[in-house]
């Protein structure tokens, strides 16, 4: 019997952000199926999109599904896939009334259930939970999981287990941060509760969103917390066997009265079909139960051991209306019953042809020794005796192999069986697919069949498989908004090992900052571009040593068409110094003249147009302006370009691109500010909005399921902005008032992620940097 005390940590902006309605723990009542009466059932639903139920009606529906759960027999893990499969109803028919609005929403869910020592899990959507205890286990696996609830007609959940000692904790979240490691993740050999909470806080960052539940043997009760800044700071009573004044006894997280399945209306039975009627939220919550003493039970399986702690982040996976491409699943599903038969067959028909081989090598051998025995003075068994060592080999040697051609013949039928169930399942949904005409609905289901047929890929890799994937790639394409471009290497690998940070393009000339602080030049040789190793641009001591540059933040172009001898590059590092590098110039370095009234606290980006250089500092919430010529002269002293103080959210911006009259801002959200240079000197900003024209997308302040990192302006021949995903590695294209365009995506996989990109709009070429190497596409 497990006490559970139950830790809400939700952070927004670095600020406590109070309690999160979709997280709550239920304990049984006396009335709950027997099956049910030694559980403890935790649900976390987290929503993604822009139109997320509200915090009664998230309370509602948890109880709800509690009270569903706990009627229902059957095994811990069917309960739970019951669950998921109704709530994944509910919020399917909840975005087919939403969608023709523009709106959506998606459930990320995590079911966690506590039976004597074992803890079941159930995750649906990129959810991450891990296991602290002697070991951190850590359970993530989104190509399993799917994109979350109210995507497809079923829920894809990740199940798994795990064996559970007093003091253990399980924590949930549906970000992970990467810095939330082992180390930070251990346990106290005491089991305290409270450097574990200081800690998660410490490293979780400014957004944070999690439930931490920790169990000790008691009579059953659930203790809910919501931790502040103080709490997570000083949390020394949660030690105490007594309660501390801020946690509240189970009524916090009350457990819900089973119902009888025929009185609970609003929640369809797993094997409906999604049409059935939507979940009703408006219902009042169900008083709470008195704790009631459960005795510990058997487990009902082995835990399954989870893997190793993983970092990285998940490639969170999107929401529908999306262009991200989902990633193939490492999985194997269950065969059907159909395939059991095959292999029980197949084992039975080797067992038989291995029996009937044995016989007649035994009737074999007595022929040789009848032989033997009439034609040899030496009697047969002098002729056919073995040492006693082989014979030990052998008997040791024949089950063996017998094992490992069962085990080869298992396998080789296993995966084709695998192959075979997917296969025909993406088939299916994918000509399902074409008969759709809702553009939102279509692409759902066009989404599905890529999973499987990717999945199916895993196995066995035919042409059918490549045709049916092409053709499901290329409708999603369509709806997508994708262009597909056929990149190929134009350059030798980087002599250094860091990521490319920056791509630079000029004419017959290609700059690559790398993350080292270094600046590499690229001369056009006919179709390729070679490295020149002349030119050094970067970090070093400069003006006979009076100088220090550190490593380049970020690099800039000079204009040289009237100056073609001139300096081309100019870059600099975090503290206000840089460098001035060209091809036929030896670099220079320079100090940045003091900038008013903050003097420079930690430049970030740079940009040159028309003579002046742009230099965004974040922490002092300005972007510097110093006029500077291509032959590296200062004249006068930096201003500030906002006359009329920063724009909101200035110290988030993470990208500056500069046009004449106008200057980009994007922050690390994602958001962008547009400021134009107005009558009288003045500078006026505003956000601008993402306008989305694609099916079921809307238009809002920031493009869902997108990352973007970098930003390009062209003004020929048509003006458009691009910016680099480094989410799913495409190039969006917009409008300079961020209509949506296209968005152009590698045709073959690169072999790494992209991480800088160029563009050539004369030539109308795509130039991008993955794995230390420099690729071009055509556009057109």
């Amino acid at each position: 019997m497990w006490q559970h005390r139950l830790f809400i940590l939700n952070r927004q902006q670095g600020l406590p952000a109070g309690d999160l309605p979709g997280v709550a723990l239920y304990l049984p009542l006396k009335r709950a199926h027997r099956m049910r009466r030694r559980d403890a059932l935790l649900i976390y639903l987290h929503q993604e999109g822009n139109a997320p139920l509200g915090e009664k009606d998230q309370r509602a529906l948890l109880e709800k599904l509690a009270g569903r759960y706990f009627t229902l027999n059957g095994s811990v893990t069917a309960a739970m896939k019951e669950l998921a499969n109704a709530l994944n109803a509910f919020f399917l028919n909840r975005n087919r009334k939403l969608t023709p609005h523009g709106k959506h929403a998606l459930g990320w869910l995590t079911l966690a259930v506590w039976r004597g020592n074992n803890l079941y899990l159930a995750l649906s959507g990129p959810m991450h939970a891990a296991v602290l205890g002697e070991t951190v286990t850590h359970y993530h696996d989104p190509q399993v999981s799917g994109r979350g609830l109210g995507v497809g007609r079923a829920a894809r959940l990740y199940f798994a287990s795990a064996a559970v000692q007093p003091g253990d904790v399980l924590l949930i979240a549906p970000h992970f941060p990467a810095a939330w490691d082992a180390r930070v993740l251990r346990l106290e050999a005491s089991r305290k509760i409270s450097p574990l909470l200081r800690r998660l806080v410490a490293y979780g960052g400014a957004q944070q969103e999690s439930a931490i539940v920790q169990v000790r043997p008691g009579e059953p009760e659930v203790r809910r917390t919501v931790l502040t800044a103080g709490a997570a700071a000083m949390p020394a009573a949660l030690e105490g066997s007594a309660p501390a004044p801020a946690e509240s006894p189970a009524a916090q997280a009350p457990a819900v009265p089973p119902q009888p399945e025929e009185a609970a209306p609003g929640l369809a039975p797993a094997s409906e079909a999604p049409g059935s009627p939507p979940l009703p939220v408006e219902a009042a919550a169900s008083p709470p139960p008195s704790p009631r003493p459960q005795k510990a039970a058997a487990p009902e399986g082995p835990p399954s051991p989870g893997p190793a702690v993983s970092r990285g982040a998940p490639s969170a996976s999107p929401p529908a209306g999306t262009g991200t491409r989902p990633q193939p699943r490492e999985r194997r599903i269950p065969l059907a019953g159909q395939a059991r038969a095959a292999f029980t067959a197949a084992g039975e028909g080797l067992r038989r042809g291995l029996a009937a081989l044995w016989r007649a090598g035994e009737g074999l051998v007595e022929g040789f020794r009848k032989v033997a025995s009439q034609g040899l003075s030496t009697s047969a068994d002098e002729v056919f005796a073995l040492p006693r060592s082989f014979m030990a080999l052998t008997a040791v040697a024949v089950p063996l192999v017998v094992v490992t051609i069962a085990v080869v013949v298992f396998v080789r039928r296993g995966r084709l069986q695998q192959y075979q169930a997917y296969f025909a399942l993406a088939q299916t949904e994918a000509q399902q697919a074409e008969t759709i005409k809702e553009p939102v609905t279509r692409r759902n289901a066009l989404v599905e069949a890529l999973h499987d047929i990717e999945a199916a890929e895993t196995y066995h890799r035919t042409a059918d498989s490549e045709a049916l994937r092409e053709r499901i790639t290329q409708a999603l394409d369509q709806l997508d908004g994708v262009q597909r471009v056929d990149f190929q290497p134009v350059s030798d690998r980087l002599p250094a090992a860091s990521p490319v940070l920056r791509l630079l393009f000029q004419g017959a000339d290609l700059y690559a900052l790398t993350e080292n602080g270094h600046v590499y030049h690229y001369q056009v040789r006919g179709q390729h571009y070679i490295l020149d190793r002349d030119f050094q641009c970067g970090p070093g001591e400069y003006g006979g040593g009076s100088l220090q540059v550190g490593p380049l933040v970020d690099a800039a172009l000079f204009s040289r068409q009237l100056q073609p001898e001139a300096y081309s590059i100019v870059g600099i590092d975090a503290v206000g110094h840089g460098v001035l590098c060209g091809p036929q110039r030896e670099t220079s370095g320079f100090v940045l003249p003091p900038a008013t009234p903050t003097n420079w606290q930690r430049p970030t980006r740079v940009a040159y147009q028309d003579g002046d250089l742009y230099i965004l500092d974040p922490v002092a919430k300005t972007v510097e302006v110093v006029s500077m010529d291509g032959g590296g002269e200062f004249s006068g002293t930096p201003y500030n370009y906002f006359t009329q103080g920063a724009p909101a959210g200035m110290e988030t911006a993470i990208e500056m691109a500069v046009q004449r009259g106008g200057l980009y801002l994007l922050h690390a959200d994602g958001q962008m500010t547009r400021c134009e240079e107005a009558s009288g000197n003045a500078v006026k900003c505003k956000a601008l909005l993402y306008n989305d024209t694609r099916p079921g997308r809307a238009s809002g302040p920031v493009m869902p399921n997108t990352r973007f990192s970098q930003i390009v302006l062209a003004s020929a021949p048509d003006p458009s902005l691009y910016m680099l995903d480094a989410a799913s590695g495409a190039v969006y294209r917009f409008s300079y008032q961020l209509q949506f365009v296209t968005q152009y995506r590698p045709a073959q996989p690169l072999p790494a992620e992209i991480t800088a990109f160029a563009v050539d709009p004369e030539t109308q070429t795509l130039f991008v940097a993955a794995g230390g190497r420099i690729y071009q596409g055509s556009l057109r």
